[in-house]
């Protein structure tokens, strides 16, 4: 499920989601999950996006109605597939971060060993550095290497993404107008 918190009332409840883990998209507790890691939010659109682990799918809830539908992966198919939408396939997705001004979502694709990026006017996801083995390695998006990236983040005056890069126990920077990772 994915439940808010009222800070002002302290009042919790759920938003969507079933006490049942599953796939299923639709209104509030008609909706189900399985296992999701992590979120971002798009404050413009009120729009919630959910990266689901278990089902290898990004999901987006919309604020309004808790309506949630599928936009990006297939339904426990993992792979490295960039593509439009549902084309496009992950492996174990965990950490979102939003970019408001460029409307990417950046997603922590840790079974791939990769950090992707989903360009949302276009439904499109593409890989945007990790070489899909695991490693270390820092230089050039292409020839990146992580080991179970979990978490991200973004700084939009640098332009610049912060990944934890688990199994590797370092912290990194994704320049993405260099185009280059570095520890």
């Amino acid at each position: 499920s994915i439940r808010r918190i009222d800070l002002s009332s302290n009042k919790v409840d759920t938003l969507c989601g079933s006490s049942q883990q599953g796939f299923k998209d639709g209104i509030g507790s008609e909706s189900q999950f399985y296992s999701p890691a992590g979120l971002a939010l798009d404050e413009k659109e009120k729009v919630l996006y959910v990266a689901e682990s278990g089902n290898q799918a990004i999901r987006r809830v919309h604020l309004m109605d808790g309506r949630v539908d599928t936009i990006f992966g297939k339904n426990g198919n993992s792979g490295r597939n960039d593509g439009i939408g549902n084309e496009s396939t992950f492996n174990n997705p965990f950490g979102l971060v939003f970019d408001s001004i460029s409307n990417h979502l950046y997603v922590v694709d840790n079974g791939n060993d990769s950090i992707r990026r989903i360009i949302l006017n276009e439904r499109r996801v593409e890989t945007l550095c990790g070489n899909g083995n695991s490693g270390y390695f820092d230089g050039s998006f292409e020839e990146s290497m992580f080991s179970y990236p979990s978490d991200i983040s973004f700084n939009s005056l640098t332009q610049e993404l912060y990944v934890s890069d688990c199994l590797n126990h370092i912290i990194r920077i994704i320049s993405l107008k260099n185009r280059t990772v570095k520890t």
